[in-house]
């Protein structure tokens, strides 16, 4: 019966290291994830910016 106990409590601990392992590379995924959004949106951004310069260009020459 000990032996059973103490098994259990070995599996359990086992279990627990991989979750801790498992929530750590969740974590560095979701880091990685911000940053690609973060540069997601500059490049949104930026291309926002680079169409308004276009459609003023487009509607200065049409005045001309």
């Amino acid at each position: 019966m000990i032996y059973i106990k103490y098994l259990k409590d070995i599996i359990i601990f086992f279990a627990l290291i991989i979750s801790l392992f498992s929530i750590r590379l969740q974590q560095t995924e979701l880091k990685k994830m911000k940053i690609e959004l973060e540069n997601t949106k500059n490049n949104l951004f930026q291309t926002n910016e680079i169409v308004g310069m276009m459609q003023n260009k487009i509607d200065n020459n049409n005045y001309k």
